[in-house]
């Protein structure tokens, strides 16, 4: 593989797969359910705080074992070959949906926003009809999303480089427009519309959020525990550096290595907090949730030369995390087929732009069929995507601190904050996550139809594995 990206690619790639869309479609739904910006601020920021370990455990493991998909040497060193497989195959799946998942994210914000203009009306017009869905798919906005997807596949297939490249492109683009945000709304806004009033339960009548959000908690506090308890999910992302690893250039500091992870994720909760208090800025909060799509409807009040090229901005804001879990997804898939847990046609690599080669078809395939697919049957994939994302974390931060009794020799540029006190620290939080995944009256457990999905995923791998044992016997008897 090549060796050519820099500290700023790695910081580019992990930053753009946190942000994603949420900034522009769910702002509003995290402050109804806080009962209140500050609240939705609070919680984005000690979320952030309490996932700086897991950063600085993939730090030292990326630092130490610098390979492609590296979660699953990770676990294989530390706790063999079956928990290496079990924890690739739920990476595959955690990451790989979020790529057709963005794909729709495009489709859908085309449709929604760009078609309610008079003059773009036609965007709307042509539609399908999907069995078994409440909804319908757009045909032009899916086909621009399409053109999209083509991109980003061709990127992936000449290189990370270029990869990483689109994702300082976007990453720039949407930091350029919080910012420009943040800034009209303090010339043009007012800080009392954080503030007044400071907690308030959000009814359905007076929530405006398309998925029907409402507030439950009936305090601050349990505003705040309530956000709390999901902003993990929105920093899914920074666990997209480490899986790139073995492409780093020569110039790269291993010493530094977990800083970049872990300011990925500061810089993704500075990003969230500038962007709750620009949006909320412009009118009282209340009025501001009372929107559909609020942040649309706040852009739309700016000036034409300002709101036009926000909006595009915020089009393209899925291309951020599609770009970045694309690559790592096919880095996963690669060592997996490197470590033989998955077919050895899954570790080619092209020769020319050393990129992985069967794994890009499956994410090519994986994004192409994403905008066709009804976002109804994606809602599911992405709590499921937030398990797997937990177990990774888990089981790095329990390999992290195994490798450093089984392995106390193994070079490591860079090491945890703290030691194993810091160790200690990620895996607590990872149980606590896992805990608040499972147990029914959390607010982010997950559904019966999601379990579902986690299990059938599970059989799956079976499969994989019988199908790999029954090869190895096959071929070892024909070479008798």
């Amino acid at each position: 593989m090549k060796h050519d990206l820099t500290m700023k690619d790695y910081f580019a790639l992990g930053f753009g797969a946190i942000i994603g869309t949420g900034w522009i479609v769910l702002v509003g739904d995290w402050i109804i359910l806080g009962g209140g910006p500050l609240e939705a601020i609070l919680a984005f920021v000690i979320g952030g705080l309490l996932l700086l370990p897991f950063g600085a455990v993939f730090g030292e493991l990326a630092s130490a074992i610098p390979v492609s998909g590296g979660v699953i040497d990770y676990a294989d060193r530390a706790f063999g070959k079956k928990t290496a497989f079990l924890t690739g195959w739920f990476v595959i799946l955690g990451n790989g949906c979020l790529v057709p998942w963005e794909g729709v994210a495009i489709s859908q914000f085309i449709d929604v926003v760009w078609g309610s203009v008079p003059s773009l009306r036609w965007l709307r017009m042509w539609r399908m009809t999907v069995p078994h869905s409440t909804g319908s798919i757009a045909v032009i906005p899916s086909l621009i999303a399409e053109i999209v997807v083509c991109v980003i596949i061709v990127l992936n297939h000449h290189g990370a480089k270029l990869t990483a490249v689109m994702s300082r492109i976007i990453v720039a683009a949407l930091t350029i427009a919080v910012i420009v945000i943040f800034c009209v709304g303090l010339f043009r806004g007012n800080f009392s519309n954080l503030t007044h009033p400071v907690f308030s339960s959000i009814s359905s009548s007076a929530s405006g959020s398309v998925s029907g959000t409402v507030t439950k908690a009936h305090d601050f506090t349990g505003g705040f525990i309530t956000v709390l308890v999901m902003t993990p999910f929105f920093y899914v992302g920074f666990d997209t550096i480490p899986q790139a690893a073995e492409e780093a250039g020569s110039h790269v500091d291993w010493h530094r290595f977990g800083w970049v992870i872990m300011g990925s994720i500061g810089a993704a909760a500075l990003f969230y907090v500038i962007c709750i208090t620009g949006f909320t800025l412009f009118q009282p909060w209340p009025n501001f949730v009372s929107h559909s799509f609020p942040a649309v409807h706040v852009i739309r009040l700016l000036p034409v030369f300002l709101s036009i090229p926000l909006i595009v901005i915020a089009t393209a804001s899925p291309i951020g995390p599609m770009n970045s879990f694309y690559a790592a997804t096919s880095r996963v898939i690669l060592e997996m087929g490197r470590k033989s847990l998955l077919p050895s046609v899954c570790a080619r690599v092209d020769k020319t732009t050393g990129t992985p080669t069967t794994a890009n078809i499956v994410m090519a395939v994986a994004a192409l069929v994403g905008p066709w697919i009804p976002s109804t049957f994606l809602v599911s994939l992405v709590s499921i995507s937030s398990f797997a994302f937990v177990a990774a974390c888990m089981v790095s931060a329990a390999a992290c601190w195994k490798l450093r009794v089984t392995e106390p020799d193994l070079p490591r540029p860079y090491t945890v904050p703290g030691g194993r006190w810091g160790i200690g620290a990620a895996i607590v939080m990872g149980v606590v996550l896992l805990i608040l995944l499972i147990v029914p009256f959390s607010p982010g457990h997950l559904t019966v139809a999601e379990w579902c999905g986690v299990l059938i995923w599970a059989l799956l791998g079976c499969c994989v594995v019988a199908c790999r044992h029954i090869h190895r016997h096959i071929s070892s008897y024909r070479s008798r």
